[in-house]
């Protein structure tokens, strides 16, 4: 499964995360299985999908995750089951901003995870393969 999922940067510190290192831990408020992709768009002053992961642990208790990249510690708990995804790729690409996603069918703004399908997938895909938009994590 593909999914579209979005990231508050000025909740969570996710460009501090990803340096530290390519896996972190991600609030599961849906069904991730495990080797389904994620695409991260990051919102407030970002709008565009930054980042492409692979789920690769799921059903992980918050509590035994010390998260230090949430700017309110309030935030950590918040939903009690985490999955474990690894950054695979950053994207740098205008082409996934939130302006070209919405020509290419999305419906509305990202408020929670979202299964990815049609031509809005089509579109993430062609752009994904045109290597020059994006940079493999090592």
């Amino acid at each position: 499964m593909n999914w579209l999922v979005p990231c508050n940067p000025e909740k969570y510190d996710i460009y501090s995360a990803v340096r530290k290192s390519p896996i972190i831990y991600w609030r599961q408020r849906v069904s991730f299985e495990i080797g389904d992709t994620l695409y991260i768009y990051l919102s407030r002053g970002v709008s565009e999908i930054r980042y492409k992961a692979v789920v690769t642990d799921i059903n992980i208790d918050s509590r035994t995750i010390n998260d230090e990249f949430w700017n309110d510690p309030k935030e950590v708990n918040k939903v009690s089951k985490k999955a474990e995804i690894k950054i695979v790729e950053t994207i740098q690409s205008q082409a996934l901003s939130f302006k070209e996603l919405k020509n290419y069918g999305l419906k509305s703004t990202i408020q929670g995870p979202m299964k990815l399908n049609g031509e809005l997938l089509d579109y993430i895909q062609i752009i994904e393969k045109a290597d020059s938009f994006w940079r493999k994590r090592k």
